[in-house]
């Protein structure tokens, strides 16, 4: 633990060395980055050099804001002399803005850049965590543990090698996404798995380092990563399931504002933060890789198949009901079975029994919708259930739908019906757990 080396007869202190050598490991990733992205080099080497201007400068005003207004201290220290620790954040957030601003500028594509950033970033900390352990700070809590070491500064008092254990989280949030950088399925993704796993790790490492207490028993730090957890975890959840176009307004206003109401009631704003996850997991609405064949009627829904039955009381003739009960974690969105023209939608008011009760969830308020191609005809019932009473419906008459379109929602427990002809082979069978939009419940037969 020596806070200075001296080369060619300087002393150079070694945070600062680390400093610049992360951030030169750093600049070397994400030129070639760039570069692979066909990017112009001589842009890309001025946004490096640029860049390294900016986290110097931009890495003080965060610390200065906060000494300022928060701890009432004299800020002129970080300008003066620079401030180890409370550092990385600002320097992130600072030259993030800039790159992100250059590369608009030049018309770069701005979330690859931000992919690329992400790893270098997490580069330039890690090995910044070095310098670190060698100036003594991000100091680590007392401890008796056996691998606690002691700081010259302070031999008296074993402590948590906090750093070691930033460097290695570090160093393994770093190894992912540069694996996970290769196997992206899109742009951004990268970026925000970085956000997301940051904030886990820096949450859980404050309660081994001796950072002043902010607000409600936490740390800066950590009242700060429950900020950028709950945001790159919902950009994550809606690039992964998705959802409800008509429901992503609650949900944005929801996480907003128990965001803002988090800094004045603990639990307040943890209950909307939950809230808003309840919403976004209810009415998540994930791509399907649907098997289009005008042969096979595709499951309308996600659900269990609890009822195959033969119906007579419905027009056109006689069919095959086939009934999938949605619990309240299913996706509720409801899809097209067929490609064709919707012919007719009814409607009809009724009762609100429990949808999996199939003795009376007939009586309940339904949508049926009716779609007819040049082979066949097949009808669509959707049935309300107990708890919301809310059916949607995204279609109406004469239009033209795909097979795997999304045609409603149901909002909460329900139950869809399918009414297929009988000279369809039932393949699906009671019992069976089914995804909309994917599994085959019948074939033609010819």
């Amino acid at each position: 633990m020596h806070p200075y080396i001296i080369i060619f007869g300087h002393h150079i202190l070694v945070y600062n060395l680390m400093a610049v050598l992360g951030y030169a490991m750093a600049s070397y990733y994400w030129y070639r980055a760039g570069a692979g992205l066909h990017l112009s080099r001589s842009w890309l080497f001025f946004a490096i050099l640029s860049g390294f201007m900016v986290q110097l400068y931009g890495g003080m005003v965060i610390p200065f804001l906060y000494r300022k207004f928060i701890l009432h201290q004299n800020p002129m220290f970080n300008l003066l002399r620079g401030c180890p620790g409370r550092f990385f954040h600002s320097c992130f957030l600072s030259v993030l803005v800039y790159f992100i601003l250059i590369s608009r500028a030049l018309k770069w594509p701005v979330k690859k850049i931000m992919d690329n950033f992400m790893v270098s970033a997490m580069i330039m900390s890690t090995i910044g965590r070095i310098g670190c352990l060698a100036q003594g700070c991000c100091i680590g809590k007392p401890a008796n543990v056996p691998w606690a070491i002691r700081f010259p500064f302070n031999p008296g008092v074993a402590v948590h090698p906090a750093q070691i254990y930033m460097f290695f989280s570090e160093l393994a949030i770093m190894g992912f996404l540069m694996r996970l950088q290769k196997q992206r399925r899109y742009d951004g993704q990268t970026f925000w798995t970085g956000i997301f796993l940051y904030s886990i790790y820096r949450f859980l490492i404050e309660f081994y380092r001796t950072n002043p207490i902010f607000l409600y028993g936490l740390t800066h730090a950590q009242f700060f990563s429950i900020i950028t957890f709950s945001i790159s975890g919902f950009y994550l959840y809606f690039k992964e399931f998705g959802i409800v176009k008509r429901k992503q307004p609650y949900v944005v206003w929801l996480l907003a504002i128990g965001l803002v109401v988090l800094a004045a009631n603990l639990f307040l704003g943890i209950f909307l933060l939950a809230f808003a996850t309840f919403i976004a997991f209810f009415f998540r609405d994930p791509e399907r890789a649907i098997p289009l064949s005008e042969k096979a009627i595709l499951s309308p829904a996600d659900g269990r198949l609890t009822d195959i039955a033969l119906c007579d009381s419905v027009p056109s003739g006689p069919y095959t009901r086939i009934s999938i009960y949605l619990s309240l974690f299913d996706v509720h969105t409801t899809r097209s079975p067929v490609s064709g023209i919707v012919e007719s939608i009814i409607y009809s008011p009724g009762k609100f029994h429990f949808a999996f009760n199939k003795n009376k969830a007939a009586d309940n308020e339904n949508n049926l919708i009716a779609i007819t191609n040049s082979r066949f005809k097949i009808m669509v019932r959707q049935i309300s259930g107990k708890l919301i009473r809310r059916i949607s419906c995204y279609c109406k008459k004469n239009d033209l739908v795909r097979q795997g379109d999304r045609i409603g929602i149901i909002e909460f427990g329900s139950c869809v019906q399918v009414y297929i002809p009988r000279n369809f082979k039932i393949k699906a069978k009671i019992g069976e757990k089914i995804r909309g939009g994917e599994t085959i419940l019948a074939v033609l037969e010819e």
